[in-house]
């Protein structure tokens, strides 16, 4: 399409065009086009430019989510979900089934990227079809009105705009105080990676973290995840830490309070040797061999040589500091998404709060983003999804008196029907047995439990049940107000859809008796938070009894 095809001049008159949008990801594309859907005749651009990776890695127009993140995120989850039924299918009559097959990591990657790709292609033809102006250049802010940029094999331009959408998302940490960490690849470079990763050490216990060990050990390579302190840091620890007992007990080894000091290589072809700290051991420094170490330690907001400084806009913490409109300190400098602090980083959400700023910025709309009860799922082969408060943040906020706590831990019915052959045995032992979560709450609050012995009957027969038993569900409800559900959480298959569904009504405001009172569907997961009854102030076992 060529530039005659866009608004020749901007409404406003003043500046090269109405709206410049900076960054190309699902927040950015949506503001963009929503902004020249909304005031036909607006100019509008977008700019998007990838640097690579550490390693090199770099991909098309569409941003973390669709290129290195939610997309093929689940795709590879679902791969090695689909990887982990073969066992279940034989034990229910589908004997040709193998239950060991060979996984093909090159042929993975092939499918994933030719179908990011389509969606590259889509993203440029939508900009088109909304004309949007797409700039495939690195922008920088000369004033508040004015950036320049440099496209390929062009000379450096100027350009001016009446309002700017900083939507410039976020980029994987590498640790600075780890010498050889270039060494070791991030999300931006596994889901594109040709070669296999073979055994890998993940560094981190973020939902990234998790989430790749996950499906990486779906796949059959020997995965370990180095945690410095607590799993999934702001979501429900309960939830939390029964996601890393689940993923334990099928075989991916935990090593908790550990830190990597450094990393070593002797030749491009050998092992990675991870050398680190262990708080819990006597050893000064362990050290391992590995094929691939990857970082999920975080992530920061790409706000750097982007010009700031010549803006005035405010920072705090390496992110831009918005109003409860978007706004930042400068009124033409609008920011969204990951780059913004305080806010949730999620692609929905960065979607949302930009076609609701572009609305507002041409005076189509006037409401503004709602950034509480947002749901969430963490793709984990046991997902789990949340919406609304921690049991921790809940307490804190409304006070522990104020809580009440309904829970259950029960199976569902395509696994129970399931006889487990063999018990996986535990390659570490941070989640399982007495540093279970509902162990640990109930003896701190003076209610009995049952230990057992490591390798005896009673450890067989209770990683049988807890296997068969791996779901949660789980609401925290504000007595204050009539026992209103502040948070869902639900550890089990299809946390995202179930969510999703219960997400609406917490955000309505529903009630403990309002769950109670709507009808299961039978037989489901979901049907469990029809039927809570048990709290967790009574001191009773959380695990579901049986039945029908």
């Amino acid at each position: 399409m060529s530039r005659s095809k866009y608004p020749e001049k901007s409404l406003n008159g003043m500046f090269d065009y109405d709206l410049i949008v900076i960054g190309g990801g699902s927040g950015g594309l949506a503001s963009a086009k929503e902004a020249a859907k909304t005031k036909p005749g607006a100019k509008v651009a977008c700019f998007d430019f990838v640097k690579p990776s550490p390693n090199g890695t770099t991909w098309g127009l569409g941003g973390t989510c669709v290129n290195v993140g939610c997309i093929p995120k689940k795709m590879m989850h679902y791969t090695g979900i689909l990887g982990s039924k073969f066992e279940e299918a034989n034990a229910m009559g589908w004997s040709e089934i193998p239950k060991h097959s060979k996984f093909d990591w090159p042929r993975l990657v092939d499918n994933v990227g030719s179908y990011i790709k389509s969606l590259n292609f889509n993203y440029k033809k939508a900009l088109m079809d909304a004309r949007v102006e797409y700039i495939n250049a690195y922008a920088e802010f000369v004033d508040q009105h004015t950036v320049k940029f440099t496209e390929k094999g062009k000379p450096e331009r100027s350009i001016t705009s009446a309002n700017f959408v900083i939507a410039t998302g976020g980029r994987p940490k590498y640790p600075d105080d780890v010498p050889g960490a270039q060494l070791g690849i991030s999300s931006d470079d596994i889901f594109w990676r040709k070669k296999a990763p073979g055994k890998t050490l993940v560094v981190g216990a973020s939902y990234i973290a998790l989430e790749c060990a996950g499906f990486l050990h779906e796949f059959g390579y020997d995965t370990t995840v180095m945690v410095r302190s607590i799993l999934l840091r702001g979501f429900d620890q309960q939830c939390a830490i029964q996601i890393g007992e689940v993923m334990e007990r099928k075989g991916v080894r935990f090593l908790p309070h550990s830190v990597p000091t450094r990393l070593e290589r002797q030749t491009p072809d050998s092992r990675i040797t991870v050398y680190y700290t262990n708080s819990e051991g006597k050893e000064a420094e362990l050290s391992e061999e590995f094929d691939t170490v990857l970082w999920a330690v975080g992530r920061d907001a790409v706000i750097k040589d982007i010009g700031l400084e010549n803006t005035g806009v405010k920072i705090e913490s390496g992110k831009i500091v918005v109003d409860d409109y978007e706004c930042t300190n400068i009124p033409n400098i609008f920011a969204i998404g990951d780059c913004i602090k305080d806010r949730p980083e999620l692609t929905p959400v960065a979607i949302q709060a930009g076609i609701l700023l572009a609305k507002r910025l041409f005076k189509t709309g006037t409401t503004k983003m709602d950034y509480t009860y947002v749901p969430t799922t963490v793709f984990t082969p046991l997902e789990y999804g949340a919406c609304g408060y921690s049991q921790e943040a809940a307490e804190k906020l409304f006070g522990r008196d104020n809580i009440e706590v309904f829970v259950t831990r029960f199976g569902i019915l395509e696994g129970a029907s399931v006889w487990l052959d063999t018990i996986p045995k535990p390659r570490s032992s941070a989640f399982i047995g007495t540093n279970l979560w509902a162990r640990n709450f109930l003896k701190s609050n003076g209610h009995e439990w049952e230990d057992y012995e490591p390798d005896s009957f009673d450890e067989e027969e209770l990683a049988r049940k807890y296997l068969k038993q791996p779901c949660l569900a789980k609401l925290v409800c504000d007595k204050t107000k009539d026992n209103r559900v502040v948070g869902f959480h639900y550890v089990g298959p299809n946390a995202g859809e179930i969510t999703q569904g219960f997400g609406l009504s917490v955000k309505l405001g529903a009630t403990k008796e309002d769950f109670d009172m709507l009808i299961g569907i039978h037989p489901t997961a979901a049907e469990e938070f029809t039927t809570l009854n048990n709290t967790l102030a009574s001191g009773e076992d959380v695990m579901k009894k049986g039945g029908c």
